[in-house]
């Protein structure tokens, strides 16, 4: 195996047990000596690679953030839904990254609250592709419909990434599993969903 093949598995095998650790404890209770123990790597081969905890951390992040941006894309290229079925093209493609990967998808609630504010900037600074399909949705959702005029696009926008932090916020410190995970993405479904409908434009709003 050539060196950088060796480099590339290295960082793969540290990768996927510091997801896990990440996962089931969150930043500040995970344990790199865990970490280490579980994947069987030893400290130094860790350091070589990730100067820190926080650098391991969003590492693992941006791992996670990157393969769910790319199943949703596959997701939403490969679905035939109509604009109106946009939102539940979007959720298909998300459960079924997190049904493919568990301790990234816990990894991914987590990490939109964590607690330190200059450890969430640098989370959310590794969100903009994620964002971006976002905007994308909801764009193809609100095709040929008009939203409310005190409402801008943008806004709807924000306002789905709020309902996304708050979301994952209430669940953040109870115990995760894929199980439950499915439950919370199929209730975060409904909620976007009644979202959706909120900021459109009523009736009476064209008086």
């Amino acid at each position: 195996m050539k060196q950088l093949e060796k480099s590339a598995a290295a960082q793969e095998k540290i990768l996927r047990a510091a997801t896990r650790e990440f996962a089931m404890h969150g930043y500040e209770a995970a344990s790199m000596n865990v970490i280490c123990q579980d994947g069987g790597i030893s400290k130094g081969n860790l350091y070589h690679y990730f100067s820190s905890k926080e650098a391991l951390y969003l590492a693992c992040v941006q791992e996670s953030l990157r393969g769910l941006t790319a199943g949703i894309r596959r997701g939403l290229k490969t679905s035939k839904a109509r604009p109106d079925s946009q939102i539940d093209a979007y959720f298909d493609a998300r459960m079924q990254y997190f049904r493919e990967h568990p301790d990234s998808g816990i990894l991914f609630c987590r990490c939109q609250a964590v607690p330190d504010p200059v450890l969430q900037r640098k989370v959310l600074a590794l969100r903009a592709q994620l964002d971006e399909i976002n905007r994308e949705v909801i764009r193809r959702a609100f095709a040929g419909k008009n939203i409310r005029r005190d409402i801008t696009r943008e806004e709807a926008v924000q306002m789905f990434r709020m309902l996304e932090e708050m979301w994952n916020t209430e669940n953040l410190n109870q115990p995760d599993d894929a199980e439950k995970m499915k439950r919370r993405e199929a209730y975060c479904r409904k909620m976007i969903t009644v979202f959706f409908y909120g900021v459109l434009e009523r009736e009476n709003d064209r008086c």
